[in-house]
């Protein structure tokens, strides 16, 4: 059977990775993340129309888009109070007075014919998460490159502990690229979400190098280039990277659709993230270790 030949499409694999991660980076350069409340300032209006037999989150959240988009008013997320009567939408910068005023209108107009008080607020809030967390993380992430660093490079050799780590940062910074190109919003989720692929990074990496070094004893047999013995790693490892991510998509998807709003950028973020991992762990590691065992 016709094998993939990996290492020889390296080069296009590694200027995918870099035009996406320098689009990333001029994004976020320009706009930042998008941040939600849960990291600094944000305003928040509150809609509330109440009635004690039906929910009304759907009508007002038809209304209330209707308003934003015609003034061109971008929020960065909406949320679903349980009571059913009650919805909340989530802005970086204030919203203008006039658009409130309109919004208020359009809200009373749809419950005009019913006695539901509709009543439309603007305020200001303060998330409760710190930057701190975000250091805290890549303290923890760095610990982990170490400690996966001195285990494959004991158990393998210096090539395959460079290749993993290498690849763990370079997932590390395409989520970051990806995250800022793709515009979803940051929320508490979203850290430990981007740490857990890095980590799923780091074990995909030496579950491949694992690959490798069984491969390699055959190519040395042959006295074959390590190219070769990393593309048929690649072709054996592959399907099993394509399914996990398969899975993961098909998650992230659920999320998306049937969750709730704070569901849905859970999903978002989950199916950004595990993008970012996928591919740099199936396409990028082991043309890395071929590369750094060749100048060995």
């Amino acid at each position: 059977m016709k094998t993939f030949d990996y290492f020889s499409k390296f080069k296009y694999f590694i200027i995918a990775l870099l035009v996406v991660t320098v689009l990333g980076m001029v994004v976020l350069g320009i706009f930042g993340f998008n941040k939600s409340a849960d990291y600094g300032k944000a305003y928040e209006v509150r809609i509330v129309a109440e009635d004690a037999f039906k929910a009304n989150n759907a009508k007002i959240k038809k209304t209330a888009d209707k308003v934003f988009t015609k003034n061109n008013v971008s929020y960065v997320l909406t949320k679903d109070v349980d009571d059913g009567n009650t919805v909340i939408y989530q802005f970086v910068n204030k919203v203008d007075g006039a658009v409130i005023t309109e919004l208020q209108t359009a809200i009373d107009e749809v419950f005009s014919t019913s006695t539901v008080d509709a009543v439309v607020t603007q305020y200001e809030t303060y998330g409760n998460r710190s930057n701190s967390e975000i250091w805290l993380a890549i303290l923890a992430v760095g610990i982990l490159f170490v400690i996966e660093f001195l285990y494959v490079f004991f158990r393998n050799s210096l090539a395959a502990a460079l290749s993993c780590v290498i690849t763990g940062a370079i997932t590390a910074v395409l989520e970051v690229a990806l995250v800022a190109l793709t515009r979803v919003p940051v929320t508490a989720y979203t850290l430990p979400i981007a740490v857990f692929v890095v980590i799923y990074s780091l074990a995909y990496s030496i579950y491949f190098n694992a690959i490798v070094k069984e491969e390699s004893k055959v190519a040395e047999q042959k006295g074959l280039a390590p190219s070769s013995h990393v593309n048929s790693a690649f072709n054996k490892t592959l399907l099993n990277g394509a399914l996990v991510f398969a899975l993961v998509a098909l998650v992230s998807l659920a999320l998306i659709i049937l969750g709730g709003t704070i569901v849905k950028y859970v999903g978002l973020a989950l199916l950004v993230c595990a993008l970012a991992g996928a591919f740099t762990s199936c396409f990028i590691s082991g043309g890395f270790y071929a590369l750094l065992k060749k100048k060995k």
